[in-house]
């Protein structure tokens, strides 16, 4: 699976896994669309991505202010894959991804605590 749920200890965990393209975006628009207004934080697991097509980085931009205007803290957990960096760097989001990017769980953790 693609996308994958999950909570603990407050935090809401989208992990995403593979090459993500159209075919899952429908996948992780309801991911999104359940976690982000029910969960204060939601953590998008990035490192196991390969690579992802326009669809999923739009989906992801809009997923930053979404949160924003629900009053969720959302992250990136990282590290990003060279193709998913591309990406995001051609769709021109890159700097607003690097800005909620972190490299590991625990980090995703002391960042949701400062922020709070």
């Amino acid at each position: 699976m693609a996308v994958d749920v999950d909570t603990r200890e407050g935090i809401r965990y989208i992990r995403l896994a593979d090459a993500l393209d159209i075919a899952q975006a429908a996948e992780l628009k309801c991911a999104l669309m359940d976690a982000i207004p029910s969960s204060q934080r939601v953590c998008i697991q990035v490192a196991a991505v390969s690579a992802i097509d326009v669809t999923i980085a739009q989906l992801l931009w809009a997923a930053v202010f979404h949160a924003k205007s629900a009053g969720s803290d959302l992250i990136l957990e990282g590290p990003l894959s060279e193709a998913v960096d591309k990406s995001l760097s051609a769709t021109g989001i890159y700097p607003l991804m690097a800005s909620l990017l972190v490299r590991s769980e625990e980090e995703a953790g002391s960042v949701h605590t400062s922020r709070s």
